[in-house]
């Protein structure tokens, strides 16, 4: 697995943002060996590439819940799955660039994510959040149908996802390659 900046799971959640990476939607409460999020974690913008799957895997613990917002992140050339949301997940998926991902997005019987890929998911999406919300791009990549509106009305009452101000997509590659790698650390 290659991630820009990173030489652990924590570091590739700790990656330069717009805004704070790591967002606290109450007390946060990490279990890095099963990524066990019971509050909340904010993600952006990542550079994910030449991967095979599981970049991020959210979830799997039942009796544990964990807010996920997933944005401005560039999925770059992954042969397998990028994002895999499972058991005990809310995640919304937001304003990330997907290039030459075989399948985008897998969700696991018991995740719940809320993916934008159309305008009707991005006109849902900021309506319920009361901002401006992103579709994701997915550029030469499989297509995803996870848009389970119960997503934002969890997410909703969380400042760190209403008041975060999300770049569209398109815009998503230059900034990361600009921003994330070998010696740009701020």
């Amino acid at each position: 697995m290659s991630v820009a900046n990173s030489s652990s799971l924590a570091s590739i959640l700790q990656r330069k943002s717009p805004s704070p990476t790591i967002s606290s939607m109450g007390k946060p409460r990490i279990r890095l060996d099963a990524m066990v999020i019971t509050t909340g974690l904010h993600s952006s913008p990542n550079y994910v590439y030449y991967t095979a799957g599981r970049g991020p895997h959210t979830g799997g613990t039942s009796g544990y819940y964990q807010w996920v917002h997933i944005t401005n992140n560039y999925f770059n050339n992954i042969s397998g799955h990028a994002i895999d949301s499972s058991t005990g997940s809310v995640v919304l998926v937001e304003g990330n660039y997907f290039n030459s991902v075989t399948t985008p997005s897998v969700s696991g019987s018991a995740g719940n994510e809320y993916f934008m890929t159309s305008s009707s998911h991005v006109s849902t999406c900021t309506s319920t959040l009361g901002r401006t919300c992103q579709a994701n791009t997915l550029a030469s990549s499989g297509s995803v149908s996870h848009a389970n509106t119960a997503v934002l009305t969890t997410l909703e009452s969380q400042s760190a996802v209403v008041s975060y101000v999300p770049m569209a997509a398109s815009a998503v590659p230059a900034f990361v390659l600009a921003n994330a790698g070998t010696g740009k650390i701020n």
